[in-house]
């Protein structure tokens, strides 16, 4: 059952985003263009941030979040 939500969940979301791309203007688009480079740069960061926790996840002995 979660799996089925999510998935729907998923569907719509791309669905929706697809629909609302094809109809907002060139103009309105633009601010979301200029803004490629500084995301791709944060989710770079993101990334090496998750991979730092699963490392410290992995090297701690004793679990952080509890059991």
């Amino acid at each position: 059952m979660a799996f089925a939500t999510a998935a729907v969940v998923f569907v719509g979301l791309l669905v929706t985003a697809s629909v609302a791309v094809s109809v907002v203007s060139n103009e309105a688009l633009r601010p979301v263009r200029l803004t490629g480079p500084a995301v791709r740069r944060w989710s770079g960061f993101v990334l090496v941030a998750v991979g730092a926790w699963f490392v410290l996840l992995a090297v701690i002995p004793s679990p952080i979040l509890g059991s």
